[in-house]
């Protein structure tokens, strides 16, 4: 008869020279995925950011059409003091044109009333205010307009500046058909990567048409 032995193993335990490596192993994806993550979000950012921009273009636009008067598309430039940002930040609206009769019919004290809600850029994203590629912001081209005393902003109030684009009824607009007309949004980190990924839009003052540009 033969005899059969059950041979029974003993569990191990990780030694502290593997534990060691596996943990060299995991800081060191982990520091390499971080930043990757980092430009995922960034990209992300730019990208839904440049698109709000241009829905705004277009609802200005449109609304200007189909309601047959001039809308304001307003740039608004401020400092954001809540997140202590020293450069300038920015957000956008857009205003429709109320005819006289309209004014006390709304009780309202201006001739503009707000088609839509703020939207504010995140303080990730900026608009690049170099010479030639936001040239919507080149002061020598468009004049600022101070903040109205009775249109104060959500957490701006009335420190704030604001460039007025109008859009007519035939979906033109007010800029000076002569010269090209962007904003590009770049990141807001500093860094000259940054110029790696941008967002630049362009806006054709006979027509009120948006086209987009990336890298």
């Amino acid at each position: 008869m033969k005899t059969y032995r059950l041979s029974i193993r003993r569990s191990q335990a990780f030694s502290l020279t593997e534990l060691l490596v596996a943990t060299v192993i995991i800081g060191l994806l982990t520091t390499i995925s971080i930043p990757a993550f980092n430009r995922i979000v960034l990209s992300s950012n730019l990208t839904q950011s440049g698109q709000q921009l241009v829905d705004q273009f277009m609802v200005a636009r449109q609304s200007a059409i189909s309601q047959n008067r001039a809308v304001e598309l307003r740039l608004y430039i401020y400092k954001d003091l809540v997140s202590g940002k020293s450069s300038d930040s920015y957000a956008i609206q857009s205003f429709i044109r109320l005819a006289t009769s309209e004014l006390a019919a709304q009780g309202v004290d201006n001739s503009y009333k707000p088609c839509d809600k703020v939207y504010y850029l995140p303080t990730t994203i900026q608009l690049n205010s170099t010479s030639g590629y936001s040239t919507i912001l080149d002061s020598s081209l468009i004049t600022r307009q101070p903040a109205p005393t009775n249109q104060p902003l959500p957490r701006v109030k009335t420190n704030y500046e604001y460039i007025p684009i109008l859009f007519y009824p035939d979906g033109s607009t007010n800029l000076d058909p002569t010269k090209n007309w962007f904003l590009t949004l770049t990141y807001a980190n500093g860094e000259t990567s940054s110029w790696k990924n941008f967002y630049t839009i362009q806006v054709d003052s006979l027509t009120g048409a948006v086209k987009t540009y990336r890298p």
